[in-house]
C-alpha cells in the first residue's frame, strides 16, 4: 500500500517478525490415525501438490480443480458411519490365526499385565441401589482386578460371581451409577488410562447413546464447560478415592478416554453459572470493507444500537469506488468514535486487520466482517469480557444465517479433504440445544471464525497478529493456534449470537482463482500442523464433511495396538 505512514510500516513488519513458524503442541495421550491408512501416501502426495501450486496448476482448468476437490473429499471422508470401537469377540468365537483373533490375544495379554499393576474399588453413588444390576455389568468385564463397596465408608462386598483380588501397585476408585450398562472393556480402558497418565486425578470417558450417538462423544476437559455441563457421565475414576467434582482439578490432571465405556441414553444435565466481570475493557471494532455500503451501514448501526458503552470503530476501506459507499465513509469519518483508514491494495484480509489494529485504541480488538449484524444487547461487551480473562485467547460467538440456522458453533480442526477445519453445528437449528446443550454454552474450542473474533490487543500483537501469507482463508485458525501455542485457550461463546450474511462480501468459492488460493492456504496449514492436528475439543470419533458431528471410524489408535 503506497503512502502508508512509516510507523505503520514498522508496526506491520514487527508483527510478522513476531510470528512463529513452528507451533509446539504436547503429544496426544492416544495416538491419532488417519481414517484410511492405505491412502496416506496418496493424501500426502496431493497435499504436496497443493503446497506447490503455481501457474502450472492453473493450466489444468477449473473443471479438473473441482474434480480434484471432490476426490480429496472422498479420500479422507471414505470411512462412513459404522458402530464405533467394536468390542473384540471372546477367544472361543474367534480363530486365533485371524486378525481379529490375534488382536483379541494381544488385548488379553495387555489386560493380564495391567491386572498386576492396577486395582479398582467400585463405589456406588446411590447407596440404596441393588448390587445385582452392578454384578451383571461386572461379570462381563475382561479386566477382573476389582472390589465393590456400597459407599466409601462401608466394607467390601462381593456380589455372587464377582471375583475379588487384593489391590496391587496402583489403587483407584470407580464411582458408578448403577443405571449404566458398561462395555466389557470399560475397566480395561480406565486401567490403561491410569498407566498412561500416572499424574491423573480424575478420569472420564465417552459413552454410546444408540438414539443420539453424537452426544456421548465428549471433548477433552474444559473447566469453563464443566461448570455447567455433565462431563463425567455415569462412571468415572478418582485415583485418590475422593468423590469430588473434577471442576476443582487443573486440566492437566484430568484425563479423557476417547472410547465409549458405557451404553444407554446420555445423561444430559446442565446448570446455570453466572459469571461476574469487573469493569468492561475498552473495545476497538475493526471492519474491513469494499463497496458494500448496505452491509457496512447495517453492521455499524447494529453495533451502535446494541452496545451501551462507547466502542471505537475502525473501518479499513480496501479501495472502494461506489459513490454510495464513499459518501457513507465520509459521513463516518466525521464521527468522533469512528476512524476511517484507506488501504487500496490487493485483497489481503490479514493485512487489512493488522492495519486496523495499528489504529485501534481499545484494550480489546473485535475483528468483524462488514456482513455481520448484531441483534442482541452487549454481545461485543460480553465477548470482550471473556477475551480479557488472563488465560483466554480468541473468543467468537454463535453465528447464525439470516434464516436463523447456525453457521458457526466453533470449529473442529483436522484436514478434511478441502480445508484445515470445519464449522461445527452448521445448518442446524439453535433449538437443538435441548438435545446437545454444548451448542448454547460457553466453552473452550481450538478455533473460532474470523468473521467475528474478539481478542485482547496485547495478545494479538504478542503472537504477530494475522499471518499475511494467509491472505484469504485459514488466517483465523492460524491465529487461534498461535494463541494456543502461547498458552491461551480460545472460547466459543454459545451464549452470544450475531447474524452473518455469509458470502456477501467475497462471494462463493466458485472459480479457479479462488479455489487455488484456498487450497494453497489449506496446504500451508497442513505443512505447519500436520494432516490431523488432533483437536482436543473435537472428539476423534466424530467425522468431517458430510459427517461433521457424526460418529465415524475413529481417528484414534486402539490402546492395545499402539
Amino acid at each position: 500500500m503506497e503512502g502508508q505512514p512509516a510507523d505503520l510500516t514498522a508496526y506491520l513488519e514487527e508483527l510478522q517478525v513476531r510470528r512463529k513458524d513452528s507451533y509446539p503442541s504436547k503429544p496426544a495421550l492416544y495416538p491419532r490415525v488417519l481414517p484410511e491408512a492405505s491412502n496416506n501416501e496418496e493424501l500426502l502426495r496431493t497435499k504436496d501438490a497443493l503446497a506447490n501450486a503455481t501457474s502450472e496448476l492453473r493450466a489444468i482448468g477449473a473443471t479438473r480443480l473441482f474434480r480434484l476437490r471432490d476426490r480429496l473429499n472422498r479420500l479422507v471422508g471414505r470411512a462412513k458411519q459404522q458402530p464405533p470401537h467394536p468390542v473384540p469377540l471372546h477367544d472361543a468365537a474367534v480363530p486365533s490365526d485371524t486378525p481379529a483373533g490375534l488382536e483379541a490375544a494381544i488385548l488379553r495379554k495387555r489386560i493380564q499385565i495391567l491386572e498386576s499393576k492396577v486395582g479398582f474399588e467400585f463405589v456406588l453413588t446411590d447407596e440404596g441401589s441393588d448390587t445385582c444390576s452392578l454384578a451383571t455389568s461386572l461379570k462381563e468385564q475382561w479386566f477382573q482386578n476389582f472390589a465393590v463397596r456400597q459407599s466409601l465408608s462401608s466394607e467390601r462386598i462381593a456380589p455372587d460371581g464377582i471375583r475379588l483380588r487384593s489391590t496391587t501397585n496402583r489403587h483407584a476408585t470407580v464411582f458408578f451409577e448403577p443405571s449404566a450398562r458398561l462395555s466389557p472393556l470399560a475397566l480395561y480402558y480406565f486401567a490403561d488410562a491410569l498407566e498412561r497418565a500416572p499424574h491423573a486425578r480424575f478420569v472420564y470417558a465417552d459413552s454410546l447413546d444408540p438414539l443420539h450417538p453424537e452426544t456421548g462423544y465428549k471433548p477433552d476437559f474444559d473447566p469453563l464447560l464443566a461448570r455447567v455441563w455433565n462431563y463425567r457421565g455415569r462412571i468415572w475414576v478418582a485415583p485418590d478415592r475422593e468423590q469430588i467434582e473434577f471442576t476443582d482439578w487443573p486440566p492437566a490432571e484430568v484425563v479423557h478416554i476417547p472410547f465409549p465405556v458405557e451404553f444407554g441414553p446420555t445423561p444430559i444435565k446442565t446448570s446455570s453459572f453466572a459469571t461476574s466481570f469487573s469493569k468492561a475493557p475498552s473495545i476497538s471494532v475493526i471492519i474491513p470493507t469494499k463497496d458494500q455500503d448496505k452491509l457496512l451501514r447495517a453492521c455499524v448501526e447494529s453495533i451502535q444500537k446494541f452496545e451501551s458503552s462507547s466502542v471505537q470503530i475502525v473501518v479499513v476501506d480496501n479501495g472502494s469506488s461506489k459513490p454510495e459507499l464513499l459518501r457513507y465513509l465520509q459521513e463516518l469519518s466525521s464521527r468522533q468514535e469512528v476512524e476511517v483508514v484507506y488501504a487500496p491494495m490487493a485483497f489481503n484480509f490479514s493485512r487489512l486487520n493488522n492495519i486496523g489494529a495499528f489504529y485501534a485504541k481499545g484494550e480489546v480488538l473485535a475483528l468483524v466482517n462488514d456482513d455481520i449484524q448484531f441483534v442482541e444487547e452487549e454481545v461485543l461487551g460480553r465477548l470482550a469480557a471473556l477475551a480479557a480473562e488472563p488465560n483466554h485467547g480468541a473468543v467468537g460467538p454463535m453465528l447464525l444465517y439470516p434464516s436463523g440456522m447456525i453457521q458457526h458453533g466453533g470449529m473442529g480442526l483436522g484436514y478434511n479433504g478441502f480445508s484445515f477445519g470445519e464449522l461445527l453445528y452448521r445448518n442446524i437449528s439453535p433449538d437443538r440445544a435441548a438435545l446437545d446443550p454444548k451448542i448454547g454454552l460457553n466453552r473452550r474450542i481450538s478455533a473460532v471464525l474470523g468473521a467475528c473474533l474478539v481478542v485482547e490487543k496485547v495478545k494479538y500483537e504478542a503472537v504477530g497478529g494475522l499471518a499475511e501469507d494467509l491472505a484469504v482463508t485459514c488466517n483465523d485458525v492460524d491465529l487461534c493456534l498461535k494463541l494456543r501455542s502461547f498458552g491461551y485457550e480460545n472460547v466459543y461463546a454459545g451464549t452470544c449470537r450475531a447474524i452473518h450474511h455469509a458470502h456477501q462480501t467475497r462471494g462463493l468459492m466458485d472459480n479457479e482463482e479462488k479455489l487455488l488460493s484456498y487450497w494453497r492456504e489449506a496446504a500451508t496449514m497442513i505443512n505447519r500442523f500436520g494432516i490431523d492436528y488432533g483437536d482436543p475439543y473435537y472428539n476423534p470419533n466424530l467425522g468431517f464433511n458430510a459427517d461433521i458431528g457424526k460418529p465415524v471410524k475413529p481417528r484414534v489408535q486402539k490402546p492395545w495396538l499402539d
